[in-house]
């Protein structure tokens, strides 16, 4: 018998062997892949979640409106909020400003109010005359008015106006410009003063 024969059963037993250390390793491997894989769609579920606390802020943060993107921007009220109304007067011919100040009633827009009871000290003004809507677009507060407001003043009247107006809009930070409006179209003047590009608003 060749000396090789009696080696067989030992090669089948070491070829048995590997074959079994295969088959217990592959199960590992593919474990260990699954495992990983596992991790990564943990770490990155994790990495992207938005904590509740903090997405609700995110939310907001993204409908605030862009300069020059017209949207309503309201400043809300809180309880005893307080608006300064204007009112003119001539001393001589010179023209002064007074200003005192009114508690916002609950609801009341306090661009409007401003605006409105300022209008109201200005005799020369249609009681009609009045602003009812006020929109904040980036840095320009447009306001649109009732049509009895477009109309030619005299040159006083006209400077008491204009002064007014200025007047009660300095008390908002945020307003650098001030549009007027009758039916959607900017009012061109009220006699001297051209009003089609707004009126500045220094602080």
């Amino acid at each position: 018998m060749p000396w090789w024969k009696g080696c067989e059963p030992i090669l089948e037993t070491q070829k048995t062997l590997k074959r079994n250390k295969k088959s217990r390793t592959l199960p590992v491997i593919l474990a260990g892949v699954v495992a990983f894989g596992g991790l990564l769609v943990y770490a990155k579920t994790v990495g992207n979640k938005i904590p509740d606390d903090q997405r609700s802020v995110q939310q907001t943060s993204g409908t605030s409106p862009n300069v020059g993107v017209e949207s309503v921007q309201s400043a809300k009220p809180t309880e005893n909020t307080k608006v300064t109304i204007a009112t003119p007067r001539y001393d001589g011919s010179e023209l002064k400003v007074d200003k005192h100040e009114r508690v916002l009633a609950k609801g009341e827009d306090p661009y409007l109010v401003a605006i409105n009871e300022s209008l109201k000290t200005i005799k020369a003004v249609p009681e009609s005359a009045r602003a009812f809507s006020a929109k904040l677009a980036g840095d320009t507060l447009s306001v649109e008015f009732t049509p009895e407001m477009d109309k030619t003043y005299g040159t006083e009247d006209e400077s008491a106006l204009v002064n007014t107006l200025i007047a009660s809009c300095e008390q908002f930070p945020t307003v650098k410009k001030l549009k007027l409006l009758v039916n959607g179209k900017s009012i061109e003047t009220f006699g001297n003063v051209s009003l089609s590009e707004g009126l500045d608003i220094t602080h």
